[in-house]
């Protein structure tokens, strides 16, 4: 190949002139505007024109914007490279830039449009003086490097792949191709025989080897050394007791360490319990205070009315006893007065609170109406959304009334919006909007002429708006939600109250644990103090959290803490213990607790005793009640819990009730004695959905049916199609045993003892033959068939745990299908070859030995007592 076929670009050409030329070539460095530096070679007597030609193709820049300078001085282009001081190595240094800003020149941009050839051409300068062309091929070397993954950056475009080495991995040894050549594995040994060395060779005199004795070294017997005295000098026992030593040490260096860290986890969690506590304390002392002088909730002022009770009664005890006659009237007068003022106070408190709950209810009916409907979806349980046009109106009438509300603009934009209300009634012909149209012209026309205060007749217009929009036919059906919300939560739950005559719900009435029936709701108890005087529930309701506390950290079974209120706590505190401390006589009710007496049963009221903080840690820390308390204070302690029992017999009847229909099966059905059985506590939830579903639902094969959905649900796999084929199987087979045989066996305990016993040792045999004397034998049947079980649960679960078909297959027929032989034989031959014995008659066994005469002689017939459970 020539060097005009490669040439393509005035570049190669330029570089081709050069080589080619005998003359001098000049190195030329452009350094570019943005700092860097572009290098290129040219003959001498290049001139700067065909130099910017050159650069044209290089930059992708029109030559006429190219410019050259150098020293501040631009350079002609009829000027050549030879016209400047090239100097010794034949060097130029010129200033590239472009004269337009559309064309930016920079270094980087060098070549970067040109492609290089995979063929050069070569000149190569011979020692004769003659030069040689030669074609070379460039061979592309590099690795290819595999797709790692990446990602792609949306806002730019621009792909980002995972790295990877640039190097590839060594050069085996032998190339892979050799490894599995012919020769390699059929390669021929042969034997030879060497020389030994020097070092492992034998001394020995032989004529044809001769091997020099310069260097040996002559070597003596030390003393002869008995095997104890050997013993003695390597002392193993010794090393061994070190060994042990430092091992003993280690360990229990270790097992200080994990109880000193227990230790100190344990302080730890004291500390915190107690800031715990501390904290808690401060917290409700804050509240008790705020709810003191704000109060906001009908505990608050059930606190103040206690308060007030207690104060009063306090000074009617100081006046009867200073005062009497006139000054004992003076003072009842004062005292009355006080009282009244009091009064007025809270009930001024009582009517801002009315008056805030009055707004929350204004924005919870808008938040109702207005509110998007939410649920969640049949589909992964998914949050479903949904804004109707209800709703969408719900919102609008919101921001209606939010705006006639306002009072914090000024006349004209309130003016503005009345007149959008009476545009909006402007279609409704009922009794409230005509009203609330008059309403709306009046206020106008006052707010016209001037007149500012106009509270009562903002308020009625509020109140009417409010009323207008809450009626259905009024408002388009829009209010339709809040009814239904409503009738929702009525629903089966409207109780009587037989002072207001109203059907309410059952969260709007007292309860405690001896409520039997629902008589008063709240707001008739509230009213009526003539029964029940008032009572500052917080410091009860404060010991309540701290029982149910106390009996979740100690993981309690019982529900009695949980089933009673804090009416129920006050009665134990104050009417049982006296609302004093059992111990000390301490009658401050924020210091007292009430724990457990038998700290290993669980609590209840029978089992309490009321105590300060300091006395519970005591008590909690006492093991025998006897050895610290005398037997009067015991005999005093069993008598409030004797109280107590008498007073809460209610609680303790929704106790056992609770408790009985909380029990699960405690045996552990794992190692049931029937494959049923095992089945049941495989998958507890699933099978009874599978009962649910299928088996009480099919009159024919239900079994099979059921055993066929539960390998659909457990998937696709064919190890589960085998194994749950496997499962009716010899669900099947082992239900006609059983039915079969039991019969035989079930006429006394010793003889169904007996007979688990035999069927333990010989395992696979149905009848086995009886020859041991009079033993138990119910417990041996339930033994025989749990290992029984064990066998066949094994058996059937290989292909579950495998999950292939080939798998499964070949594992059974390694196993020569043992246990599908003797099912079938179980379904087929056992029910033709021993007849089914009728329970309640008497069956006699055709065994010798001392059983069978026993049996034979036996007082009473055998009957089927065997649980139908085995089924």
């Amino acid at each position: 190949m020539d060097s005009t076929s490669d040439s393509e670009s005035p570049v190669t050409e330029c570089f081709d002139s050069v080589v080619n030329a005998p003359d001098r070539t000049v190195t030329v460095k452009f350094t570019t505007d943005d700092g860097n530096v572009f290098t290129q070679s040219y003959y001498e007597k290049t001139k700067i024109g065909e130099i910017k030609t050159i650069l044209v193709d290089v930059f992708s820049v029109p030559a006429s914007k190219i410019e050259l300078t150098m020293n501040g001085e631009e350079i002609h282009n009829e000027k050549a490279l030879n016209e400047f001081d090239l100097g010794v190595y034949g060097i130029l240094e010129f200033k590239l830039s472009s004269s337009d800003l559309k064309y930016a020149i920079s270094a980087e941009n060098a070549y970067q449009d040109i492609t290089v050839p995979d063929v050069i051409t070569v000149y190569i300068h011979m020692d004769d003086g003659t030069s040689k062309e030669v074609v070379v091929e460039i061979e592309d070397r590099s690795i290819l490097k595999p797709f790692l993954g990446g990602y792609l950056c949306r806002k730019t475009g621009i792909e980002y792949h995972h790295g990877y080495t640039q190097t590839g991995p060594p050069k085996p040894r032998i190339p892979p191709e050799m490894k599995s050549h012919r020769d390699t594995q059929t390669y021929w040994l042969r034997n030879r025989k060497l020389d030994t060395r020097y070092s492992r060779s034998t001394q020995m005199s032989n004529e044809e080897i001769w091997i020099p004795t310069v260097n040996d070294k002559i070597f003596q017997s030390g003393p002869y050394e008995t095997a104890d005295e050997r013993e003695k000098r390597l002392d193993i026992p010794g090393k061994v007791r070190t060994i042990q030593r430092y091992f003993r040490a280690w360990k229990m260096r270790k097992a200080l360490k994990v109880l000193s860290a227990e230790y100190w986890k344990r302080i730890r969690k004291e500390q915190e319990e107690e800031e715990y506590k501390k904290r808690v304390d401060d917290e409700r002392k804050k509240r008790e205070l705020i709810g003191k002088i704000f109060p906001r909730t009908k505990g608050d002022f059930a606190m103040l009315y206690f308060m007030l009770d207690k104060w009063k009664n306090s000074e009617l005890q100081r006046i009867t006893s200073l005062a009497c006659g006139p000054s004992k009237i003076a003072e009842m007068y004062l005292l009355l007065e006080k009282e009244i003022d009091m009064l007025q106070a809270i009930e001024a408190h009582k009517k801002q609170v009315r008056d805030d709950r009055k707004i929350q209810k204004i924005e919870s009916f808008f938040k109702t109406i207005g509110n998007p409907i939410e649920w969640n979806s049949d589909y992964k349980n998914l949050a479903v959304t949904m804004d109707t046009l209800e709703t969408q109106k719900g919102r609008e009438y919101q921001d209606i009334y939010m705006a006639v509300a306002n009072n914090n603009v000024d006349k004209e934009e309130h003016i503005q919006t009345l007149l959008n209300v009476k545009l909006m009634l402007r279609d409704h012909n009922c009794e409230i909007a005509n009203e609330l149209i008059d309403l709306i012209d009046r206020s106008c026309l006052l707010l016209t002429r001037g007149f500012v205060h106009l509270e009562a007749l903002q308020m009625r217009i509020e109140a009417l708006l409010l009323k207008h929009i809450q009626v259905p036919e009024c408002s388009f059906g829009v209010t339709n939600r809040m009814n239904r919300v409503k009738e929702r939560l009525m629903e089966e739950n409207l109780f009587y109250c037989h002072r207001c005559q109203k059907f309410k719900v059952h969260e709007e009435f007292p309860l405690h644990s001896r409520t039997e029936r629902l008589k008063a709701c709240l707001a008739c108890s509230w009213d009526d103090r003539v029964m029940e005087p008032w009572v500052d529930a917080a410091p009860y309701r404060f010991i309540l959290r701290w029982i149910r506390r106390e009996e979740r950290l100690k993981s309690s079974p019982s529900s009695i803490a949980f089933i009673l209120q804090d009416k129920d706590i006050e009665h134990i505190v104050s009417k049982i213990w006296h609302a004093h401390s059992a111990i000390n006589e301490c009658n401050d009710v924020y210091q007292l607790r009430l724990c457990r007496w038998f700290k290993d049963a669980d609590w209840a009221p029978w089992n309490c005793i009321l105590l300060t903080n300091e006395e519970v840690k005591a008590h909690l820390c006492v093991k025998k009640l006897e050895e610290v308390y005398d037997e009067e204070f015991l005999c005093h302690v069993y008598n409030k819990h004797c109280l107590a029992k008498k007073h809460f017999v209610a609680a303790m009847q929704l106790e056992n009730y609770f408790q009985e229909i909380g029990k699960l099966e405690t045996r552990w059905k794992e190692l049931g004695t029937s494959l049923r059985e095992c089945i049941e506590a495989w998958n507890i939830g699933t099978n009874i959905w599978l009962r649910r579903v299928v088996y009480e639902r099919v009159d024919k094969y239900s079994t099979v049916l059921t055993y066929a959905l539960s390998a659909l649900w457990h998937g696709f796999y064919p190890g589960y199609y085998i194994t749950f084929a496997n499962g009716a199987l010899f669900t099947f087979a082992s239900r006609t045993v059983r039915r079969t045989i039991r019969d035989y066996f079930s006429g006394n305990a010793e003889m169904k003892r007996m007979y688990d016993v035999a069927t333990f040792i010989t395992t696979r045999f149905v009848m086995a033959y009886i020859t041991y004397t009079f033993v138990e034998m119910k417990r041996m049947y339930d033994v025989a068939t749990f290992i029984t079980t064990r066998f066949v649960m094994a058996y059937i679960t290989y292909t579950f745990v495998l999950l292939e078909f080939w798998a499964g297959i070949r594992l059974y027929l390694h196993m020569y299908l043992c246990l599908h032989v003797l099912a079938v034989v179980a379904l087929l031959i056992v029910p033709r070859v021993i007849p089914k014995a009728k329970p309640g008659t008497t069956t006699h066994l055709t065994a010798n030995g001392s059983i069978a005469n026993v049996l034979r002689s036996a007082s009473r017939p055998i009957t089927n007592s065997v649980s139908n459970h085995h089924d």
